[in-house]
């Protein structure tokens, strides 16, 4: 849709992606540092996640010209912006009610 720059752009992306999972593999398993992997990762399918629901949306509408056509944004409303922070605001609550736990006795972190 976006022609030779926006494909350009989405192998870098996919390319700094598997740099970083490559070298956190690495030096987690290397003993050097104790990196949490799983941490990444959750990170990685989290910005996945939040992209794929607040990015915008395109469509092609008529014909400009005989090549070219003309890109409409779609409107998505606040409904996935609303979901994001309710989601935001669950894993806070989350974490500090497990951070209280802890704090409290109640569970004993390993």
């Amino acid at each position: 849709l976006f022609g030779r720059i926006g494909t350009s752009q989405f192998r870098m992306i996919v390319v700094v992606i598997g740099l970083n999972l490559l070298f956190g593999l690495g030096v987690g398993f290397s003993g050097i540092a104790m990196i949490d992997n799983w941490a990444h990762l959750g990170g990685l399918f989290a910005g996945i996640a939040v992209g794929f629901v607040l990015s915008p949306r395109y469509s092609l509408d008529k014909w400009a010209t005989p090549n070219i056509r003309e890109v409409v944004r779609e409107r998505a409303g606040y409904l996935p912006w609303i979901a994001t922070t309710l989601v935001a605001l669950n894993i806070v609550f989350l974490f500090s009610t497990y951070l209280l736990l802890i704090r409290t006795g109640v569970v004993i972190p390993r």
